[in-house]
């Protein structure tokens, strides 16, 4: 084992005081956020693909304001109305029945043109909005009224597409919310606990993940009404158990760590430990299934809709969509219109989760070659001129010494698993212990507290100092 020193700020030029002060503020949280924001904004890949995930994610949330058989913005006698969130009776625009005004009425159409004001969505079509003009030649290949087409309903197929994305998106996110958090729970409690707990945990997740799980959900599918909730609730029974492993893993790893136990000795409640030490950490290690485990509940419910056990049949699907596009085989269009979507909100979704899963694991990241051409720009300049050393205004005062720390095992003085080991540490000076794995760098740290692990215990010559009180070691 041996010494390295880095200089006492005093001891070194202005700048670089300045720049360790402002490396000893920066708040460890705060620097391991950085870093992992730097490693992922590095994957040109992921960020890519998270920007246009954001776009896609954007244009889905915001369906009703692209694609929508009712105006935006209505103005007619002088008066404002938003149909878009907003009921319009139909006295409005000249009507005489006591119901919703329909903007698709030509009467209702002309009223508006001579009278009023219409801002209309993009696409003038929902996701249940019948072409009349296309009835009868159903489905009806792309156009320019409807670029993608229609169903077999005359429905526009882009209105079915955008509406599809939003309701798969929203379905994709309560499922990830669900599964991850039960997950966290299930594997804090099994990791940390451990024994008889840990053991039960596990056989009982070796039982759960042996059922035919797609046979389940097709049979308790066709026993119940379909709906959005109902089918959170079931395929909920079967997403957390993949989280549960990766989580148990991580706090298997944490509860062992120095801090932890030494929280525990300390009398910290074990549900108080958990949520200070132990859940951080498994959220930490939950992240990085985030995308991955929203790509399967998207998938997920794709299935489902695709085999008819799924969401209404009413209800906009992008696998109700490709199933369509498997009864329709004259209408290609249809496929692939779901497809096409459908694969590439998963592949975004892919590589935003590696991007992901190198931030927050730097052993995964990708080191990258400059070429040739940069690496004259990267290389530093040569200094024409030697700068000459900065000197120390104050006077040098130790902080910590150590004299001849000697540690053995217990029993056996004449081992020594750390040999007379000298230290002089000055106030806000750094120094690393630098060696090799069982040179006893961790039993030096340890040896200053007095928190020696059993087995081991100080030899007879060690003596520590602290500002200027000393003390054998042992004593302290």
């Amino acid at each position: 084992m041996s010494e390295t020193r880095i200089n006492h700020p005093d001891e070194v030029c202005a700048d670089a005081e300045q720049s360790t002060v402002a490396l000893a503020q920066t708040p460890p949280l705060q620097a391991t956020w950085q870093r992992r924001w730097k490693v992922f904004s590095s994957d040109k890949r992921a960020i890519t693909s998270a920007m246009l995930l954001a776009v896609l994610a954007l244009a889905a949330f915001a369906a009703p304001l692209l694609s929508n058989d009712r105006p935006l913005i209505l103005v007619i006698d002088d008066l404002v109305y938003f149909p878009v969130i907003e009921k319009v009776p139909d006295h409005v625009v000249g009507g005489y029945l006591p119901i919703e005004a329909d903007f698709t009425d030509p009467s209702v159409v002309i009223k508006i043109e001579k009278e009023g004001w219409v801002l209309w969505a993009p696409v003038r079509y929902s996701y249940n909005t019948v072409d009349f003009h296309t009835w009868g030649n159903h489905p009806a290949a792309p156009t320019g009224i409807h670029p993608l087409g229609t169903d077999d309903q005359a429905r526009d197929v882009v209105a079915r597409v955008l509406y599809g994305l939003r309701i798969s998106l929203w379905f994709g996110l309560a499922l990830t919310a669900i599964t991850v958090s039960l997950g966290i729970v299930a594997g804090t409690i099994q990791g940390y606990f451990g024994g008889l707990v840990d053991l039960l945990f596990q056989r009982f997740i070796e039982i759960w993940e042996s059922m035919p799980q797609l046979y389940v959900l097709i049979i308790v599918s066709s026993l119940l009404v379909p709906s959005f909730a109902s089918l959170l609730v079931l395929l909920s029974l079967f997403g957390w158990v993949g989280v549960v492993g990766v989580v148990r893993a991580e706090v298997l790893r944490v509860r062992q760590l120095d801090y932890v136990a030494a929280a525990r000795a300390m009398g910290l409640p074990s549900h108080k430990l958990m949520v200070r030490h132990v859940v951080p950490n498994a959220l930490v290690a939950a992240m990085t299934l985030l995308p991955f485990t929203l790509t399967g509940s998207i998938v997920s419910l794709t299935s489902l809709d695709f085999l008819g056990f799924g969401l209404p049949t009413n209800a906009p699907s992008l696998g109700e969509l490709l199933q369509q596009g498997r009864n329709n085989l004259n209408a290609p269009w249809l496929g692939f219109a779901a497809f096409s979507s459908l694969a590439f909100l998963l592949t975004l979704l892919v590589f935003v989760g590696e991007g992901v899963r190198d931030a927050f694991d730097p052993r995964r990241s990708r080191k990258r070659i400059p070429r040739r051409g940069k690496l004259a720009k990267q290389r530093p300049k040569r200094r024409t001129q030697r700068q000459p050393p900065c000197r120390s205004t104050r006077k040098d005062k130790t902080l910590l010494k150590i004299d001849r720390l000697t540690i053995t095992p217990s029993g056996h003085p004449a081992q020594r698993l750390v040999d007379r080991v000298g230290l002089e540490i000055a106030p806000g000076e750094i120094v690393g212990l630098v060696g090799e794995s069982g040179s006893g760098k961790s039993l030096s740290a340890r040896s200053l507290l007095n928190v020696l692990p059993d087995g081991v215990q100080f030899g007879d010559e060690g003596w520590m100092a602290f500002e200027g009180h000393g003390s054998a070691l042992g004593d302290v």
